[in-house]
């Protein structure tokens, strides 16, 4: 059954993304833990993280039921100086916060190897009630300028400095004061921004990835 979950849950996925886009996603995928405690959330996430860290970078491919192709990416590595950036960040004075459109809970659990703390990491969140994931998504959801208004929201303050490297951060990369730092991992429409705009422009290829 396990096995046949990852290509079902897949092939889902990507039809809802085609039929409804990705801000529906985000807010869709948070969903999915309804009748979830945080801390079960917590602790498979540390499983997974400690498995994928031990496994090879690939892309495993599996058929569904319809004969859909479903892609799942398996390994993840540190960005080893994405991290040295942060501590010294930290040891300059700055106060360094993650924002994710990852459900908080997981994103918490990722962040804290980089020693930033729980209270510090923005992630997408539904309400608890009785200790227990609901179904109803917390505005505002974290997708494009809805990163902006939770930095607005919690943080209260508009960052200096601002690194992302997706084109779903593109609105908060907009919303630093002195600097916007893109990690280019291919996508071309945020290269070109990044291009004109005159932020800084950092190739992923060029960083180290590491294990620990």
């Amino acid at each position: 059954e396990y096995q046949r979950y990852p290509a079902e849950m897949g092939a889902l996925y990507g039809r809802r993304l085609k039929r409804a886009g990705k801000r529906d996603c985000y807010e869709w995928a948070v969903r999915l833990h309804v009748g979830l405690r945080p801390q079960q959330i917590k602790a498979w996430t540390q499983e997974a993280i400690e498995n994928e860290l031990a496994s090879d970078i690939a892309v495993e491919r599996r058929l569904s039921a319809t004969g859909e192709e479903v892609k799942i990416s398996r390994g993840i590595r540190y960005l080893l100086e994405m991290g040295q950036l942060m501590h010294a960040l930290e040891q300059a004075g700055f106060e360094v916060w993650v924002v994710s459109a990852t459900n908080i809970w997981s994103v918490r659990v990722f962040a804290g190897y980089s020693g930033i703390p729980p209270e510090r990491v923005l992630g997408n969140r539904v309400t608890i009630e009785d200790g227990l994931l609901t179904g109803q998504t917390q505005s505002p959801v974290l997708f494009r300028e809805g990163k902006v208004a939770i930095i607005d929201q919690v943080i209260k303050k508009q960052p200096l400095l601002v690194a992302g490297d997706t084109v779903t951060d593109f609105e908060m990369l907009c919303y630093a004061q002195e600097m916007a730092l893109v990690i280019d991992c291919g996508n071309q429409a945020l290269r070109d921004s990044a291009r004109e705009r005159r932020w800084a422009l950092q190739p992923q290829s060029e960083l180290t990835a590491v294990t620990s």
